[in-house]
């Protein structure tokens, strides 16, 4: 149970008012324990006075002790509870096997008295007031934690919404404060799904009246007879139908409308997949897989990560080479340059991108598609800059079919 939370706070705050409860409460206990004992003490003395050691005897709520190693037993084992002087009398109060003990010492002797054990009306009131106090604050405690455990069910369920759940309902039947914040919160869901929908046929439509003048432009360049222009107009028009892609990709990823298809296949030859995706020139990668290692993915979506992140080890990369190479169970991709500016922990969020000459291009969409395809396929990827290297790591254990470590 974390520190900061409501339910920790809660809990602490109950442990410190049953203890400080339990803690006046015994002071209260000894100080009327203390009063009794005295009290019993008066009414020794005053039969004593009124007919001496007969009437005392004759008292059912005592003992008289007459042995006198039992005497020592309880003045060298006992505890001693009070120590009280009296006129004509010292009288010093023994625990001693859970009994009490009186010793009334004199200048002419000394006697011992054994209390005989009842419930007084004293201790049987404090133990009413003590099995009250604590059945009452449990059960308050019991009521404030039914109250608000709607909380944990609420928390459960907007994950299940994070996580792309678009169904989830936050009804939860309640007519107090928590369950007015889940109908506010059952509410936005309901706009938030019209809101998804439409952006999202908005953006299919919108793909779809690009790729028709897309591909009728691709091929109205196939005519032209001037090669360097038809070159250029075709970068161009791939470049366009590339950004179109990513910007699907990325509104499937937003609603989670995508599905893994894995199959087992050689890591060589996934990378051999990713490469035919790239729009440039691969003389400048270097592959360096064994021909044994293979993994479990969706070949599809783990080639547009792989190609993501070679096309971009490409873009920043200062001699034009990229190296793939794996070792240990990773995969890392390498390429010479200065360090990315981009903070690490911004570096694979949707529309990051490095403003420079050698990024003039994209949405900044591609290491936020890598980052979300490979955490479906429980694929790490971390980023660091080495001997001058930029350098992304993915961790396929968990996708490995026979690890090769």
């Amino acid at each position: 149970m974390r520190k900061h939370s409501i339910f920790f706070k809660l809990n602490l705050l109950f442990l410190i008012a049953l203890l400080t409860v339990g803690f006046f409460l015994s002071i209260i206990y000894r100080a009327l324990e203390r009063r009794e004992d005295l009290n019993f003490v008066q009414s020794i003395l005053m039969t004593l006075r009124s007919g001496g050691f007969p009437n005392l005897q004759a008292r059912k709520d005592m003992k008289l002790l007459s042995d006198p190693k039992e005497i020592q037993r309880v003045t060298t084992r006992g505890e001693v509870l009070m120590l009280q002087k009296f006129p004509q009398f010292r009288v010093v109060i023994y625990d001693y096997r859970g009994n009490k003990y009186f010793l009334f010492v004199s200048g002419s002797g000394m006697f011992m008295i054994e209390k005989v054990k009842k419930i007084s009306e004293i201790r049987a009131l404090f133990l009413a007031v003590f099995f009250i106090s604590a059945f009452s604050m449990a059960a308050l405690y019991l009521s404030i934690i039914r109250s608000i455990n709607p909380l944990r069910v609420l928390q459960k369920k907007i994950k299940k919404f994070r996580e792309g759940d678009l169904e989830v309902s936050f009804d939860i039947g309640r007519q107090d404060e928590i369950g007015d914040v889940a109908i506010e919160l059952d509410k936005a869901v309901k706009g938030l799904k019209k809101i998804t929908a439409a952006r999202q046929l908005f953006l299919r439509n919108i793909a779809h009246e690009l790729k028709t003048p897309i591909t009728k432009g691709k091929l109205a360049v196939e005519l032209l007879e001037d090669e360097r222009k038809k070159e250029i107009l075709s970068g161009v028009f791939n470049r366009l139908e590339t950004l179109v892609g990513e910007l699907l990709t990325a509104e499937s990823i937003a609603v989670g409308d995508v599905k893994l298809r894995k199959m087992e296949i050689p890591l060589k030859e996934l990378i051999e997949k990713s490469l035919n995706l790239l729009l440039q020139d691969k003389e400048g990668i270097e592959i360096q897989v064994p021909e044994d290692v293979a993994v479990n993915v969706d070949p599809d979506m783990f080639s547009v990560a792989l190609k993501n992140l070679i096309d971009n080890g490409l873009k920043f990369s200062e001699d034009g080479k990229v190296r793939v190479y794996y070792t240990k169970g990773r995969l890392e991709i390498a390429n010479r340059g200065e360090k990315v500016s981009i903070p690490e922990e911004y570096m694979f969020e949707p529309f990051s991108k490095e403003v420079s000459e050698r990024n003039r291009s994209g949405l900044g969409l591609g290491l936020y598609i890598v980052r979300y395809i490979l955490d479906t396929h429980g694929v790490s990827v971390s980023y660091r800059y080495e001997k001058g290297e930029n350098i992304f790591t993915l961790d396929l254990t968990k996708v490995l079919v026979q690890p090769n470590l």
